[in-house]
């Protein structure tokens, strides 16, 4: 995923003192902040992987950002029961995901540019294997 620093300064942004200093508590809060983002970061490649070739070109991708932040938020909440709206968030941002893998939202740089999904037949590739002789036939496999 492209700009994780942004996403990275946006969630911990609250956890940096007045004085620009980190208290031992704070820097276990940024550590668990990053282990959230990393998580969220995981999940949007693990996803786009099924449609685009990673990484990405360089660049900004606004969604991705907002979809990292959104996840990142919900997977803070550890053993606590999220509030309503950060489990609506992060269920909108991987419909939002799902929308972009799947062709119904376009995946755009903050630049204005269409990152091309990997296509073939109009639906996203798949593995695929090919042989010039097959390796199991009926002769082959006659006895079993």
């Amino acid at each position: 995923m492209s700009d994780g620093a942004a996403v990275v300064r946006e969630v911990t942004a609250r956890a940096e003192q007045a004085d620009g200093t980190w208290t031992v508590e704070t820097r276990a809060g940024q550590r668990r902040d990053t282990s959230a983002l990393a998580d969220a970061d995981a999940e949007i490649d693990a996803a786009l992987a099924a449609a685009y070739d990673l990484p990405l070109p360089d660049g900004a991708y606004p969604v991705l950002v907002a979809i990292a932040a959104d996840l990142a938020r919900l997977r803070l909440y550890d053993t606590d029961v999220p509030e309503e709206a950060v489990l609506g968030r992060a269920n909108r941002s991987r419909v939002r995901l799902r929308d972009i893998v799947d062709g119904k939202a376009a995946l755009v740089s903050s630049g204005g540019g269409l990152v091309k999904r990997r296509v073939e037949g109009g639906a996203p590739l798949g593995a695929r294997v090919s042989s010039a002789t097959p390796a199991l036939t009926r002769d082959k496999l006659r006895g079993y």
